[in-house]
């Protein structure tokens, strides 16, 4: 019963042929039906916000990399980015290694696999990337990138 009150009460204030109509005593001239808006934002300096940036590796480590790759360049690309912006504070990163098995070799400050500023994490990654071992697998590499990203 409370129900079917509650719901003609509703449709009775809800539903109306009512039109609009001028308030009394306005006239038949102009209606005022424009609106200005005026305010201000404050931002912080651009120049002291880290903007951040990650930045994820994914390295192929297999053993075709001792052909195709016997220098070890790769290792020597990564430390170099790494080097070039481990001083900017918005900047981190992953690395993820693949051959049989891919892992993620990086951890956040939080010990889950993912993206550091920590310069001791990302040298004993980077250190593992001159390995070559194993077959490539391609699938679990792209798997990994997507669960780091």
């Amino acid at each position: 019963m409370r129900r079917a009150l509650a719901v003609s009460v509703f449709l009775a204030v809800a539903c109306t042929d009512r039109g609009l109509y001028r308030a009394p005593g306005l006239g038949d001239g102009a209606i005022d039906n424009k609106l200005a808006v005026e305010g201000s934002f404050c931002t912080e300096d651009p120049t002291t916000v880290a903007f951040p940036v990650k930045i994820l590796f994914a390295v192929d480590t297999s053993q075709s990399m001792a052909r195709t790759d016997p220098l070890g360049q790769r290792v020597l690309a990564v430390q170099e980015v790494v080097d070039a912006y481990i001083a900017d504070p918005g900047v981190e990163f992953a690395i993820v290694q693949f051959n049989g098995a891919s892992n993620i070799l990086t951890q956040n400050a939080m010990g889950l696999d993912g993206f550091t500023r920590d310069l001791a994490d990302l040298q004993a990654a980077i250190v593992q990337l001159g390995i070559a071992s194993q077959p490539t697998d391609y699938d679990g590499a792209v798997q990994l990138v997507s669960r780091v990203l």
